[in-house]
């Protein structure tokens, strides 16, 4: 005789659609981006139709609190997209577009480089006068490379352990 399958299943054993991509998971303090917001909010659309899992379980999956799932799927509802709103204060001097250039030059250099260096050639492809500091600060909020080093270590060379999955 056959089993019967469980009520609610455990987030591990989530269908595809409520699964964060590996990425969303480590994204560190990064937040969320507009594609993944979506993707959110459709997995908590079809968990609230299926039943499985619940929406404790869907935010701890995507390692964000229950609150902060309400408020996208309530974004979504009310306004039709759950992109992030516009956030207050200085805007980043870094665009999405510069981080495709700065992992074309983590490749391309094999991330055997200093920070001087990545500064200056990504400085000459955009044609932008960004700091070490800025190009720094970027490539280790996005997880690129271990933080524990400090930007004085900076100075010899460093790996940026860039994932090459963009």
């Amino acid at each position: 005789m056959a089993s019967k399958t469980p009520g609610v299943m455990s987030c591990h054993a989530l269908p595809s659609p409520c699964r964060p991509t590996l990425a969303t998971v480590e994204r560190r303090k990064r937040q969320l981006t507009d594609g993944e917001r979506t993707q959110l909010a459709t997995a908590a659309r079809f968990a609230r139709h299926t039943g499985t899992p619940s929406m404790k379980e869907l935010a701890r999956a995507w390692k964000i609190s229950p609150q902060s799932l309400y408020d996208i799927i309530n974004r979504q509802r009310l306004t039709g997209s759950a992109a992030a709103l516009p956030r207050s204060g200085r805007p980043s001097v870094l665009t999405d577009a510069d981080e495709t250039v700065l992992a074309e030059l983590s490749e391309e250099l094999d991330g055997e480089y200093t920070w001087e260096e990545i500064k200056k050639r990504f400085n000459e492809k955009t044609e932008k006068e960004v700091s070490t500091a800025t190009v720094f600060r970027f490539c280790k909020n996005r997880g690129w490379r271990e933080c524990s080093a400090s930007l004085e270590d900076a100075q010899g060379l460093l790996p940026c352990s860039l994932p090459h999955s963009l």
